[in-house]
């Protein structure tokens, strides 16, 4: 499978160099994503230098040969602490230094040994990104949104409302519910909610003291402690508000 991804990734590589737009042409988000994605992945697994190698050199990796031979690997830690240091070559692409597996990785499962009583019957499913390349990983997503029974979505609060990704999730778990899938409900979680800047939020909103009902002096010690709490509660009461409108013509047709 991981050959074949390598294979698709360096298409895309080669697919940039030959097809550069002419200066002035318009730009085309998706392309460049997908050869970030891809310079992303192979220098993940092979370092700087495979960005320069051909795939017969790349194949030829030793080391990588035996670690797609495991198939499986199991670690055990005595602490979250130890698994969360341990675990982020295999599911980030933000580790820092070393060889990192997260472009081999299919699935990771955590579990407590001896422990039935926390978390009895219940399954956290933490999704890879929709539109992987590896057309598996892209599949299991939607996989396993037909067998969740909630999906929560999580995105930053100051992009969720374009958040292509999310979008994806949420018309596909509408789809699941249409279809008479194990889907209840489908959540949407803000992220940095906190990350605000009151003076932008009320020169856009055009907002004042009286209508966040801030009554402190703009002296006092809690006047900015107040404001921006103020500024927070208006911007997620804006962007839930929004949510709906554009969500609700959506959720009802299933429904109806």
């Amino acid at each position: 499978d991981w050959n074949e991804e390598l294979q698709f990734l360096l298409e895309i590589l080669s697919s940039n160099l030959d097809n550069r737009p002419d200066e002035g042409a318009a730009y085309d988000e998706d392309a460049d994503e997908m050869q970030e994605m891809a310079k992303e992945k192979i220098k993940a697994v092979y370092g700087e230098d495979g960005l320069h190698k051909d795939y017969n050199e790349l194949v030829a990796d030793k080391e990588i040969s035996k670690i797609l031979k495991k198939f499986k690997t199991t670690l055990t830690f005595d602490t979250a602490e130890e698994l969360s240091q341990s675990i982020g070559s295999y599911i980030r692409s933000d580790s820092d230094g070393g060889l990192q597996y997260w472009p081999l990785v299919k699935c990771v499962t955590i579990s407590l040994p001896r422990s039935p009583a926390l978390l009895d019957r219940i399954v956290l499913v933490d999704l890879p990104g929709t539109g992987d390349a590896n057309k598996q990983r892209d599949e299991m997503w939607k996989e396993c949104l037909s067998r969740c029974a909630s999906v929560w979505i999580v995105s930053d609060i100051n992009r969720a409302l374009s958040d292509k990704e999310a979008q994806k999730i949420f018309d596909r778990s509408l789809r699941t519910i249409a279809g008479a899938g194990e889907c209840h409900n489908i959540t949407f979680v803000c992220t940095k909610t906190d990350d605000i800047d009151p003076k932008e939020i009320r020169k856009i909103d055009k907002i004042t003291d009286e209508q966040l009902e801030i009554s402190e002096f703009k002296g006092s010690l809690d006047y900015k402690k107040k404001e921006k709490q103020a500024c927070i509660l208006h911007r997620n009461e804006n962007v839930k508000e929004n949510f709906l409108k554009k969500h609700k013509v959506k959720a009802e047709s299933v429904y109806q």
